[in-house]
């Protein structure tokens, strides 16, 4: 988070869609049809585009979508990777979009476990993606269970922590908070486009709004903001899959984009792609540049 918290606190008086049941319509990776994985005190939602065409020799791919989003934010990239021939599966982190939001914490370990859980349950091997705060629950799996982790892409991931003033953090603490906080983080997520805004962003804010008013899920988007990420950092090390670092050269949410790639791949040795031009969301802005980068990475591995 940047000093944008000031921003947020203004849209305190946007008008609130009332609490959502049930899935949430507009919330899709556009690869195939929902399905729901059980887990101890809750259900994770995720897709698959499994078929008996692809699913033995068809590298996997699982895709991980930072806090306060949803498995929609890969609706542009995951449809590319299938079409390059991989099977790829999208996930709703607990407490986004049409996964239950029961649980007693939302640390980016937390949900590396359910991963974990999801992928022995599939007995499979996989190249991980994630963005964000999704990047660092993929480098929690990865140091985990290194004998199925293929590779690992980090988009724009936070894999430590970046600590806010006092200031901002009360900021960030009253913009998250029922009943303004689905429209204030919708109003803030539109900020971290730079060059490239998706034809259908419309459409899907108002979906990715729909699903933060569910009810729990604006409070687990509050906790996942401020959970510490210094066990992932202490993990990094334990990382042996190889690593593409993608990152946008206009990313707001660091004061050096590039110079975060940089430590990430000072930790973990690896590659680095900088999409210049682009915000948090390089997969978004430019879906085919980041799916050709992708598609030869997996290829080498």
């Amino acid at each position: 988070m940047k000093n944008k918290m000031i921003y947020l606190l203004a849209l305190i008086n946007t008008a609130c869609s009332p609490i959502q049941e049930g899935t949430v319509e507009g919330i899709s990776s556009n690869i195939s049809h929902m399905k729901t994985f059980k887990l101890e005190k809750g259900t994770m939602a995720y897709e698959d585009s499994f078929t008996k065409e692809n699913s033995i020799k068809s590298p996997v791919i699982l895709c991980i979508p930072g806090m306060g989003d949803t498995r929609g934010q890969f609706r542009l990239l995951a449809p590319k990777l299938k079409a390059h021939g991989f099977r790829v599966i999208v996930v709703d982190p607990r407490g986004q979009g049409d996964s239950d939001a029961n649980f007693d914490q939302y640390s980016a370990s937390a949900v590396g476990d359910d991963i974990i859980k999801l992928i022995n349950h599939l007995n499979i091997d996989i190249f991980l993606i994630g963005n964000s705060s999704g990047g660092a629950s993929a480098a929690w799996v990865a140091s985990k269970i290194p004998q199925k982790v293929k590779g690992v892409v980090f988009l724009n991931a936070f894999l430590r922590d970046h600590p806010l003033s006092l200031f901002n953090q009360l900021m960030l603490t009253v913009a998250l908070r029922d009943p303004w906080g689905p429209s204030a983080w919708v109003d803030y997520y539109k900020d971290l486009f730079i060059q490239h805004h998706p034809e259908d962003q419309a459409q899907y804010l108002q979906a990715l709004k729909r699903s933060l008013n569910k009810e729990g899920h604006i409070s687990a988007l509050r906790e996942m903001a401020f959970a510490s990420k210094a066990n992932i950092e202490a993990q990094l090390t334990k990382i042996k899959a190889p690593i593409l670092a993608i990152g946008g050269s206009k990313d707001p949410d660091f004061k050096d984009p590039e110079g975060e790639l940089n430590w990430i791949l000072s930790v973990i040795p690896g590659e680095k792609a900088m999409i210049q031009g682009a915000g948090h969301y390089p997969h978004l802005e430019h879906p085919d540049q980041v799916a050709a980068l992708i598609k030869s990475f997996v290829g080498k591995h």
